[in-house]
C-alpha cells in the first residue's frame, strides 16, 4: 500500500462567530500579516504486509500469522517560500503482527481467536503547525460460529477487548479547542460483545438480527475524533 496525505494550515483575521446572532459566509478581507506563517503539511507513508494460513487435521484446526511493516514520513512546508521548514520533519517506521485460531467441532460449528495490532501515522497539525504521533492498538477477540440446516441459519457471537492509544481528541480548555488545538489520550480500552443472525425464511426471503455492546472507557472523558 501506498499513501499521499497534505493538510494546510492557515490563520486569518477573520471576525468571531456570535453563537447568539451568528452571520455566515464571510467574505471580506483578511489581514495578510498572518501569511508568514502559513504553512502545510506533506506526508506518505507505505505498507508491505505478508500471511499465512495453515491447516492442520484435515483442516479441523486452523492457525493463521502476519506482519505488516508500516513506514512513514512527513515534511511542513513554508506555504509562502515553498521551502521546508527547519527541524519539522517526522519519519519513522513499525512492524505489526496479526494471529489467529481457529477450531471446527464439525462443518456446521467452530470457535475462533484473532489477535491484532494496528498502526496508523497521525498527519493532521496543531495550529502552530506541530503534528501528532502516530495512533497505536491492540484487539483481542473470541468468537463462536454456526451455521446449520445447510446454511438456512447461521449465528456469530463475539467479544473482543479493544486498546487504542495516542488518540486526538478536543483540547479541555475550551478556548483552545474552538482555536483548533487538540491533544493525545494515553489510552482508550473497548469492551465489546457482537452477535449476528441471520435465516432463510423463504428461498426469496432472509431475515437477519445484528446487536452490539459497548463499553469504552476514557482516559479523561473526551471522545477522539
Amino acid at each position: 500500500d501506498f499513501d499521499n496525505f497534505e493538510a494546510r494550515q492557515d490563520d486569518g483575521n477573520r471576525p468571531n462567530l456570535d453563537v447568539f446572532n451568528p452571520v455566515y459566509g464571510y467574505d471580506g478581507p483578511v489581514n495578510p500579516l498572518p501569511w508568514r506563517t502559513n504553512r502545510k503539511n506533506q506526508g506518505s507513508s507505505w505498507s508491505v504486509s505478508a500471511q499465512d494460513h495453515m491447516k492442520f487435521f484435515e483442516g479441523q484446526f486452523q492457525v493463521i500469522l502476519g506482519a505488516r511493516y508500516d513506514d512513514y514520513e512527513s515534511q511542513e512546508i513554508n506555504h509562502i517560500t515553498g521551502t521546508p521548514v527547519p527541524g519539522d520533519k517526522d519519519s519513522g517506521s513499525e512492524t505489526t503482527y496479526k494471529g489467529g485460531l481457529i477450531y471446527k467441532f464439525n462443518e456446521d460449528m467452530s470457535i475462533y481467536y484473532n489477535y491484532s495490532e494496528t498502526f496508523e501515522p497521525n498527519f493532521s497539525l496543531q495550529p502552530d503547525g506541530s503534528g501528532f504521533k502516530p495512533e497505536e492498538g491492540v484487539i483481542n477477540e473470541i468468537g463462536f460460529k454456526t451455521a446449520m440446516n445447510d446454511g438456512r441459519f447461521a449465528m456469530t457471537v463475539s467479544v473482543y477487548d479493544l486498546q487504542l492509544q495516542n488518540l486526538t481528541s478536543p483540547d479541555p480548555d475550551p478556548d483552545r479547542a474552538s482555536a483548533g488545538w487538540s491533544i493525545q489520550e494515553d489510552k482508550q480500552k473497548t469492551m465489546g460483545l457482537d452477535l449476528d443472525l441471520i435465516t432463510s425464511i423463504t428461498p426469496e426471503w432472509d431475515l437477519m438480527f445484528g446487536g452490539s455492546k459497548l463499553d469504552i472507557e476514557l482516559p479523561n472523558g473526551r471522545l477522539p475524533r
